[in-house]
């Protein structure tokens, strides 16, 4: 998307540059730790608007998959704030052979990344591993928000 921002007096705006405010954009997340993708799918989508970001990722695991402890997963723009990233980040893991959910946090790392904590049945931190908050699985689920300025 061509940002039509910011506005100047006496521009002329078409309809193409009002309708793209706020067009998501596809984004395949990484993890710069905690995680081993193998055959699981990763998708995303993130949308600006001004400096607003808005974006949402989910990780289905595959039976190459793994996550060996915290997850770091890397934003799709730059944001300039590490705690507002942190504060603005919310989401589930889901055991699907259960059907369990669990609460997902964000934690502070940096303005390109930020750590994904699940929150287990005793209401705490789950630092994060194979069996944290359950035994991650072929079909597991990982999803998540985050609502954050952009630097």
């Amino acid at each position: 998307m061509t940002s039509p921002f910011p506005f100047v007096a006496d521009a002329i705006l078409a309809a193409s540059d009002l309708n793209s405010i706020g067009a998501s954009t596809a984004w395949t997340p990484s993890f710069s730790y905690g995680v081993t993708i193998g055959d699981g799918t990763v998708t995303g989508t993130y949308l600006q608007v001004n400096d607003l970001i808005i974006a949402e990722a989910n990780f289905v695991f595959g039976s190459t998959s793994a996550v060996s402890t915290f997850v770091r997963a890397v934003l799709p723009v730059q944001g300039v704030d590490a705690f507002e990233i942190a504060t603005g980040t919310r989401g589930l893991s889901q055991d699907t052979s259960t059907g369990e959910t669990f609460p997902l946090m964000g934690r502070t790392y940096d303005t390109a990344a930020v750590y994904l904590y699940a929150i287990n049945s005793g209401g705490t931190y789950a630092v994060g591993s194979s069996s944290q908050p359950f035994t991650w699985v072929t079909g597991d689920v990982l999803q998540w928000t985050t609502v954050y300025m952009a630097a």
